[in-house]
């Protein structure tokens, strides 16, 4: 069995190069295509505009949203235990409808 701190693999040495290139975003994807790692990471710069200023509520509604995505407003307000109004404002204050399609 390899140890982890002998490794020298493509996927372990693009880690540590990414590792050392992060900055304020936390996450960054690369995969060896500079073009498509390029394109992914903008990506997920712009997404993380946006939720990196959800609250937690805000964030549990849409992750709720998105793992159910075939329950309405009122189905998901019952299993969060919350108002249908207080799901279509967290839907709507973390930009839900915008983005979801």
């Amino acid at each position: 069995m390899q140890k982890s701190d002998r490794s020298n693999g493509d996927a372990f040495i693009r880690s540590g190069s990414s590792f050392d290139e992060l900055g304020r975003q936390m996450l960054v994807v690369d995969i060896g295509n500079t073009d498509l790692n390029d394109t992914l990471n903008l990506m997920i710069s712009l997404a993380l505009l946006v939720m990196n200023n959800w609250s937690e509520t805000v964030a549990t509604v849409i992750k709720t949203s998105i793992e159910n995505p075939e329950k309405n407003q009122s189905e998901l307000a019952v299993l969060l235990k919350r108002t249908q109004s207080s799901i279509s404002e967290a839907l709507k204050r973390g930009g839900y409808d915008e983005v979801k399609n």
